[in-house]
């Protein structure tokens, strides 16, 4: 029996074990919930009755209704459709679908989301936490904004009666993901009504006191961020904005109307606080990253119309000198903070702009912006990042792909590397333009990459470079090519321009124009078009190819605008068949009035440059009052038209064209141009004419540079480094000008040689003959290459001699290979046998015979050459989550057909893999990688019968996502301590490794160390109620962050109390001292407690030591005891327990008044004669009872006479004389006290 209790006991315990831990496990996994778009509460529903963590699943169907939308997200979620396709979130018109709260984690996949109505203040999905998009369609939603624009100016104010509204389909202020998303068919409607009353007839000033600068942007889009946004993967495809804007202006003049606005001190105001509504279908002012996207077919429909009451204009001097609100419009991404865009294309995106305006003075829309547009805010800084992207059939207004530029006062950076910009179209600036606002300043490098077909209607044809007013810009342009781009009026490359007081760097290093067109500068053009400006370029070893300037500046055109000033370095830089109409093939130079150029040329080659009128090299004038001055030195011409350095008769420009080599001996078309010093090139014979010789051997022959006139080579090095000469009207190679040398000429055939020496434009500069005798040579060191077989039976043998043989005339010979033969031309020392028939791949053994050739005795040679197919490989690999392999599958074929089966090495990122190929697959798992984007070349190692392949691939390894699991006490209670503990996971493992969390409990964070993934944390609980715990692991390099929202509940702490109760009497009066105590000895005050006494009850209060007093007064006789009652207390942390005392008996005794004590005394005293004897006698009356109480005394005095009484105030004496009884009455004696009554009385002796 005994044995049976024990037993139960022990299972008792296990299972209440068990129950406590599958409690505690509940809140660590997470749930998967299935729903039907038929299930009671919908989305809403599901998401209410989830808890943290749960993953709800949505069946295919159509979701729609009151309850799917309107949904607050309070905890970590997933929403997952089984199909994007089929699982649609429809929102009939309707809006706010998902509201994120902060610190929430909110993952959406496989979804549909369309036909939201967006309008004012609205949203469809609204993120303050974490969400992330995956892997969903936002489809056919549409917003639509009302804007007013009223404005007049008064006599002394500018009136502002404005409204704006704003929405958006995505905004982001906390964290987000949009991975593999497409935006598609998304419509954004703006409706824009501007007012403008102006009631000034001449010029007016207006005074206003703001100098400050400072701006906000509220954004409307489909995609507003303001917090950290990843977009990859994704796609933007057939969205639309329709803008139609309407402009009414009332002017009170028909004259030009100036507005002039200024500080009280009669200064410009300097001054300019805004708020911008902006609208683009991405608005960025967080942090964007955009990766490996795609945006196409996107297009704004632009229309304007423009109603004025008067032909006339209106200038407003000065910024607006208060705040203002104003509206901007763009296409497709507008960004004024941090942006790194990179792997993206964006194709076909469109500004469709058509505009109306009565005022011929105004017939230009003012549509804003590239595809993308980069800007600040006031006073802000921004870096913008684009690589390896590309930028193909876009329209904008300016910057047909790309718009920088600042707000006042602001920093723009950026770096546009690695990307392609093709046919784009702008206003100016067909792939890019640069510009400042009031003292901005903005710095772009142009790395590595290409324009190609780009069109300005205006400047610019690939880039466009100005500034605003004081603003500073620095272009660097390294390693890029600009082909084929064309401008309507300036630059087909490149426009330079600076602004009043503005400053422009430009530096193009290392880069290519070719085939560029524009009326002025068909490749670049430099200029400084406001007040003042200055313009800096420098042109280091690049190339001008083919550019056409339809009226000058083929090449380059350099001119300054009024008292500008231009200065342009070209060194190292190469012009060839740039062409301009009128003047300036190579390059043309002018000054505006007042203006200033420096050009320098140094160190440069132009080759047949044409200019149809003068100066077909370089073309020299200058304008009014302007100062030019160019330094042409240490450069090479050769064949320019029509002057070679063309300078106006009328100019005072200033050329200095010393020490340059004119492609031949002497000095070449020159116009109002004085050379004193050039370089001439001559060459002399170091070998003997007249001796014998072997066809083959070489001949040396001396080349100098030198000045005319002179054997001075002095700064020859100075010169371009290449020239070419030509031995008997053949090529023979280049040789350095910048340096005297040697050249060495093979002896060509037995007949002997007359070797002519020219340069490029036929000139010759050397004549030499062979008198001696030639003898024929032998053929040497004959080899064939590895053969590739390109699926076919034969091959064409390439067979390589000595490069003296035949040298630069080539050499014929009947050439027999294991029996088969043909007649092979060699030149250069290289011949093709055609169509030999090989046998059998892999190492074959060629006799090869030379024979047949006056200038060679035959000779032969056995190579023994692998005959090998081609291989081509390629590979992919899946996306990885950090943690797990990554499995590379190599796909190799050769010549169309799988690769045999087999082991073969392939080598990736320079490690060596044996890999086994099946039905050409095969595949190489590599592990340990961290997160991040791997670029790997996978190279197939040739074989006795294959050829080395190889491959790029991108592995993408992602951030693992972090599952954090924790356990709740399932027993907290209010003054002990509690234990919250968990793991963290990833890939179903913990995570190895120390790392840290911050574990929030009531908003007070402690920082808990995660060591293995398992980790806890001790806290004492000092609340009652709902702890909310939110647990947060920062990620990493590796890891994603990850967030769990939970809570637990804290008890009141239950507490027994105990009264203890005594008494004490004093007389009647009993005192009852009751204290009051919690079961842990601790004092309990300001408590009520009920004491019941002989039928009385009485509501004590605990003083602060506990301790409640009650004194009694008995008036019965009796045993008296007390009841003490406590009956608990709820406090906010602690619940007391009632309890009760019964206090000691006391006993109180009735009342009971006796003589304790009697004093006497006599004494005989005489009075008239007469003898009397008096007594005093004092009684003493004591209470010997406890109750208080009277009692009455009798005391005859007969044969007495009574003299005097003398009493306590206690003691009622009535005496009768009659009777001569004195009756004395004792009243309310209490318990020992003591009443006294003195009697005098006497009586006669004699």
């Amino acid at each position: 029996m005994n044995k049976f209790k024990k037993t139960s006991f022990v299972m008792v315990l296990l299972l209440l074990f068990a129950l406590l831990v599958m409690v505690g496990l509940s809140t660590s996994f997470a749930a998967d919930r299935n729903i039907t778009n038929t299930t009671d509460g919908g989305i809403s529903g599901a998401v209410n009755s989830s808890l943290a963590n749960d993953k709800i699943i949505l069946s295919d169907g159509i979701y729609s209704g009151n309850n799917n939308k309107d949904i607050i997200i309070n905890k970590n979620l997933t929403i997952t459709g089984t199909n994007k396709a089929n699982t649609v979130i429809d929102l009939s018109g309707g809006s706010k679908l998902f509201t994120i709260n902060s610190n929430v984690k909110l993952t959406l996949q496989n979804l549909t989301i369309k036909n939201a109505a967006i309008g004012n203040n609205s949203y469809l999905i609204n993120n303050n936490g974490y969400l992330t998009i995956e892997n969903c369609v936002i489809t056919d939603n549409s917003l639509s904004f009302n804007i007013r624009e009223n404005t007049t100016y008064t006599s002394n104010d500018v009136l502002e009666n404005d409204s704006y509204e704003s929405g958006y389909l995505v905004g982001n202020n906390g964290q987000m993901n949009i991975i593999d998303t497409a935006f598609i068919n998304n419509n954004m409607n703006i409706n824009y009504q501007e007012y403008q009353n102006v009631p000034y007839t001449n010029t007016t000033t207006l005074y206003f006191n703001n100098t400050i600068y400072n701006s906000s942007v509220v954004g409307s889009g489909f995609i507003v961020n303001k917090g950290r946004l990843n977009i990859t993967k994704s796609e933007f495809t057939n969205n639309t904005i329709k803008t139609t804007i309407n402009r009414e202006y009332n002017w009170n003049n028909n004259n030009p109307i100036t507005v002039n606005l200024r500080n009280p001190n009669n200064t410009t105001v300097i001054g300019d606080q805004s708020t911008s509504y902006i609208y683009s279908m991405i608005v960025n002012n967080g942090g964007l990253i955009i990766t490996q996207s795609n945006f196409q077919n996107n297009t704004n429909n632009y229309n304007e119309t423009r109603n004025y009451n008067k032909n006339t204009t209106i200038t407003i001097n000065g910024g607006s000198g208060k705040k203002i609100t104003n509206t901007s419009i763009y296409n497709l991404l507008y960004s004024n903070s941090n942006l790194e865009l990179s792997n993206s294309n964006f194709t076909n995106n469109n500004y469709n702009i058509t505009h109306e305006s009565n005022n011929p003075n105004y017939n230009t829309p003012s549509a804003t912006g590239g595809t993308i547009y980069i800007t600040t805010l006031a006073n802000g800084t921004t870096n913008t990042t684009v690589n390896n992207s590309n930028f193909t059939n876009n329209i904008a207004p300016s910057g047909g792909s790309i718009y920088i530029t600042t707000l006042a006062n602001g920093t723009a950076n950026l770096t546009v590397s690695n990307s392609s910009f093709v046919n784009n179209i702008g206003n100016n600036g067909g792939g890019i333009t640069v510009t400042t606002g009031t003292n901005g300043t903005v710095s772009v490098d142009i790395l590595s990459s290409t324009f190609v077909n780009n069109t300005a209607t205006n400047s610019g044809g690939g880039v466009h470079v100005t500034s605003g007013t004081n603003g500073t810009v620095s272009v660097d342009i390294l390693n890029s090519t600009f082909e084929n781009n064309t401008s309507n009026n300036n630059g087909g490359g490149v426009y330079v321009v600076s602004n009043t007081n503005a400053n422009v760097n430009d530096s193009i290093v290392n880069s290519t124009f070719i085939n560029n067109n524009a009326p002025y500068g068909g490749g670049v053009l430099v200029t400084s078009g406001g007040t003042n400006g200055t313009v800096s370029v420098d042109i280091l070893s690049s190339t001008f190819v083919n550019n056409t300037a339809t009226t000058n500046g083929g090449g380059i055109r350099v001119v300054s605008g009024t008292n500008g000033t231009v200065s342009v370095d070209i060194l190292s830089s190469t012009f060839v068949n740039n062409t301009a109409t009128t003047n300036g093939g190579g390059i043309y130079v002018t000054s505006g009035t007042n203006g200033t150029v420096s050009v320098d040329i140094l160190s440069s080659t132009f080759v047949n440059n044409t200019a149809t009128t003068n100066g077909g090299g370089i073309y020299v004038t200058s304008g009014t009052n302007g100062t030019v001055s160019v330094v042409v030195n240490y450069n090479a011409f050769l064949n320019q038209s029509t002057g070679t350095i063309y300078k106006s008769g009328a100019s005072s420009a200033v050329v200095d064209a010393d020490y340059n080599y004119w492609g031949f001996n002497g000095l070449p078309s020159l116009n109002n141009v004085v050379v004193n010093n050039y370089y001439v090139l001559g060459i002399t014979n170091m070998s003997d004419l007249g001796a014998d010789y072997t066809v083959g051997e070489l001949l040396s022959f001396n080349y100098t540079v030198y000045l005319n006139g002179t054997s001075d080579s002095t700064n020859a090095g100075n010169l371009p480094s290449l020239n070419s000469i030509f031995y008997n009207d053949l090529l023979y190679g280049y040789f350095s000008l910048n340096a005297s040398g040697i050249i060495e000429v093979p002896v060509q055939t037995v007949a002997g040689d007359v070797f002519n020496f020219t340069n490029a434009n036929g000139t010759v500069i050397g004549n030499f003959m062979l008198t001696g005798t030639i003898s024929p040579d032998s053929v040497s060191n004959i080899t064939v290459p590895e053969i590739i077989i390109v699926n076919n039976t034969s091959v064409d043998l390439i067979i390589s001699i000595p490069t003296n043989v035949g040298g630069l005339a080539g050499q014929t010979f009947n050439v027999t290979i294991n029996g088969q033969s043909q007649i092979v031309t060699f030149v250069n020392g290289t011949g093709t046998f055609v169509g030999y028939q090989y046998g059998n791949l892999g190492l074959n053994s060629l006799n090869i015979t030379l024979s047949d050739n006056p200038n060679y005795n035959n000779s032969s040679a056995i190579n023994n050459v692998f005959f090998k197919e081609e291989t081509n490989i390629n590979a992919s690999v899946n996306d990885t989550v950090y943690g797990e392999n990554a499995t590379i599958v190599i796909n190799a074929t050769t010549n169309g057909q799988t690769l045999l089966d087999g082991t073969y090495r392939v080598i990736i990122d320079g490690v060596e893999y044996n890999v086994t190929f099946t039905n050409g697959i095969g595949q190489v798992i590599l592990s340990g990688l961290n997160a991040g984007e791997y670029n790997y070349t996978i190279l197939f190692n040739s074989t006795d019968k294959y050829i080395e392949s190889e491959t790029n691939i991108t592995i993408n390894v992602i951030k693992a996502d972090i599952n954090i699991g924790v356990n709740l006490p399932s027993n907290a209670t209010y003054g002990g301590n509690s234990t919250i503990s968990g793991n963290l996971t990833t890939n179903g493992s913990l995570l190895d490794g120390t790392y840290n969390i911050t574990v929030t409990i009531n908003g007070v964070d402690y920082n808990v160390t995660v060591i293995d993934g398992v980790w806890s944390l001790t806290i004492p609980n000092t609340n009652v109620g709902i702890a909310n715990v939110d647990i947060f692991f920062s990620g990493n390099n590796n890891y994603n962050n990850a967030t769990i929202t939970t809570n637990y509940t804290v008890n009141p702490k239950n507490l027994g109390t105990k009264i203890t109760i005594t008494s004490t009497r004093n007389g009647n009066k009993i005192t009852y001292k009751i204290t009051l105590k919690d079961n842990q000895g601790n004092i309990i005050a300001n408590q009520t407690l009920i004491l019941a006494i002989a039928g009385k009850t009485v509501s004590l209060r605990t003083n602060s030591q506990g301790i409640a007093q009650y004194t009694y007064t008995a008036t019965k006789a009796g045993k008296y005891y007390a009841n003490a009652a406590y009956n608990g207390l709820n406090t906010e942390n602690i619940i007391y327990g009632s309890s009760s005392a019964k206090s000691n008996s006391i006993s109180i005794t009735k009342t009971s008044i006796k003589i304790y004590l009697i004093k006497v005394s006599a004494k005989t005293v005489k009075y008239h004669g007469k003898r009397y004897r008096v007594y005093y006698k004092t009684y003493y009356l004591k209470n010997y009872g406890i109750l208080t109480g009277s009692k009455l005394f009798k005391k005859s005095f007969k044969g007495f006479t009574l003299s005097k009484i003398s009493k306590t105030s206690n003691i009622k004496t009535n005496y009768n004389k009659t009777k001569k009884i004195l009756k004395t009455t004792v009243k309310n004696l209490a318990h020992a006290k003591i009443a006294k009554i003195k009697i005098k009385f006497y009586k006669r002796i004699t």
